[in-house]
């Protein structure tokens, strides 16, 4: 079998919604057992802690979140956002083995909303080889993809969406490693194509990117770094702010799993925000305690506030993280962390 061309690679990896399609090459993890054949039960599953991340902006504006363990609930808690004037902007979940975890942040639809917001459409576990189809669904009644996430559930590649009303063109990516990451990146922002999601999964010998991008023609392009050490990461946000003065962390991403030391993490920042704050390996009784506060705190100017733009679920153990196996790369004109 003769390699493919990058091109062929790429084709496979990118949809540019109403320019061009291709379909997804799926390699699904199956499990079999001969017959007749005794199968030893596992050792215990290390104990698993259930920790959040997020960030909040400078931005302004009214913002609730929310954490249920199931989907209707989940449903409910957006319904009633909708008709109090927020929309669905961000949605993770995540599963253990035995608990499912869903999580949501909603802003205020905007500063005149009264009684209602338009309604954000939710797509919840479906395979990804319905990702095209339901993307081009969605198009033909208005609404773009504004949040996308990929996860493994019963062995089988799903993926959880969040559509907006707009007629925006949009791009995005499934599955691409850091450099083809980077290398759309460059290219969208030729045209006024900047990321609006970014997400990540994986380990730290190898993390895989999904991406969304949206004509914006008044944005500047972003700075993407990682996977990183946490602490880099964070480390980078300070330098990025102090040497341009006007970017924000605006998504973070935790692929890896490890001890407290060695977490792993892909950052996206934007401008023109100014500031960001983050929260990482907490639990959602912190995370709510210090959402009140930040939307208690005095603004910096007229019109802004500390909203949330950005949430992860960490299952985490207590697993080790190899230093060596983590690459450190960035793009953007940043300063670079320093990789402890």
């Amino acid at each position: 079998m003769t390699r493919a061309t990058k091109e062929e690679q790429t084709h496979h990896r990118l949809w540019r919604i109403g320019l061009s399609a291709a379909s997804l090459l799926l390699t699904a993890a199956t499990a079999a057992g001969a017959s007749g054949v005794v199968i030893t039960p596992p050792p215990p599953t290390p104990a698993i802690q259930t920790a959040h991340a997020v960030v909040w902006i400078d931005l302004g504006g009214q913002s609730r979140i929310a954490s249920t363990t199931s989907l209707p609930a989940f449903t409910a808690e957006n319904s009633q956002n909708e008709l109090d004037g927020f929309q669905l902007i961000e949605f993770e979940t995540e599963i253990d083995v035995a608990t499912r975890r869903f999580v949501g942040i909603w802003h205020e639809a905007s500063p005149e909303a009264t009684g209602f917001a338009e309604a954000a459409h939710l797509a919840v576990d479906q395979p990804i080889a319905n990702l095209a189809g339901v993307v081009a669904a969605e198009w033909a009644l208005g609404y773009r993809l504004a949040d996308l996430d990929v996860y493994t559930l019963e062995l089988t590649e799903m993926f959880a969406a969040v559509f907006h009303p707009s007629t925006a063109e949009q791009a995005y990516a499934v599955d691409v490693d850091l450099e083809t990451l980077l290398e759309f990146k460059h290219s969208f922002e030729q045209v006024d194509f900047h990321l609006i999601d970014l997400e990540a999964r994986g380990s730290s010998d190898e993390v895989r990117y999904q991406a969304v991008w949206r004509e914006q023609p008044q944005a500047q392009p972003s700075v993407v770094l990682g996977p990183s050490i946490w602490a880099a990461t964070l480390d980078a946000n300070v330098g990025l702010q102090a040497s341009r003065h006007a970017d924000s962390l605006v998504f973070f991403e935790i692929p890896g799993v490890g001890n407290d030391a060695d977490w792993l993490a892909s950052g996206l920042w934007r401008s023109p925000q100014g500031r960001s704050h983050t929260m990482v390996r907490k639990t959602w009784q912190e995370i709510e305690a210090r959402h009140a506060a930040l939307l208690a705190e005095p603004p910096s100017a007229p019109g802004l506030g500390w909203v949330p733009v950005d949430v992860e679920i960490l299952w985490h153990d207590d697993a080790p993280l190899f230093k060596s196996s983590v690459p450190v790369e960035h793009d953007g004109p940043m300063i670079p962390p320093i990789d402890p």
